[in-house]
């Protein structure tokens, strides 16, 4: 069996502006995490986020949690952050554009997704690609995308104290986000690219129909 990674397209130019007034609601000590919100599949790590926010506040006063993505479970999420007293250090943006994605990924310090069953994650990649230090979850594919210790910090997601740790750690040392983002982009480049997939590609399908 041989395994090709998928990769990201070259990055898109659209001709939509960014949404200023979403990113100017953004803080300096804030983490993305994008996806749908289902009630059928409650996997990506909303919920652990969430549950882990008060101890993050606790250590970074202040710190923001931006939920960007919308799904017929964002209304009970909402409500989750409100019974846990931190609705006013939670976003929930909604549905946002490719451009504001792409300056969102600028403006925040971390992407978390503390997934536990997602197939791949093309969006690491795309944190990656904006040398965005990453947190993914240690029992599924994220842990194949991001490099414990070195690109970003993997968890087990169950473990929200740990969740909670991680994101501290990474919103109070400036210098280890910086070094996690550039190695992820550099991760990226290697690895992940459109030109990087068809290099691995194109081998294994001559060798499929010779």
């Amino acid at each position: 069996m041989v395994a090709c990674p998928l990769a990201l397209l070259p990055e898109y130019s659209g001709t939509v502006a960014a949404d200023r007034a979403l990113l100017e609601q953004i803080r300096k000590s804030s983490v993305l995490i994008v996806g749908r919100m289902s009630a059928r599949e409650r996997y990506k790590g909303h919920d652990q986020l969430l549950e882990s926010w008060p101890r993050v506040l606790r250590v970074v006063p202040g710190a923001q949690l931006v939920v960007a993505g919308k799904g017929d479970d964002l209304e009970r999420l909402r409500a989750k952050a409100g019974a846990l007293g931190i609705g006013g250090d939670v976003l929930f943006p909604g549905f946002v554009s490719e451009e504001t994605l792409a300056a969102l990924r600028e403006r925040v310090s971390v992407f978390a997704m503390p997934s536990s069953g997602e197939g791949f994650g093309l969006v690491y990649l795309d944190a990656m690609r904006a040398a965005l230090p990453c947190i993914g979850g240690s029992r599924d594919a994220g842990a194949e995308v991001i490099v414990d210790g070195e690109t970003g910090i993997c968890v087990d997601p169950s473990d929200t104290e740990a969740l909670s740790s991680a994101v501290s750690l990474l919103l109070t040392t400036p210098e280890l986000r910086e070094a996690y983002g550039a190695a992820g982009r550099r991760r990226f480049d290697a690895v992940f690219t459109f030109e990087r997939y068809c290099e691995r590609l194109l081998p294994i399908l001559r060798n499929a129909f010779t």
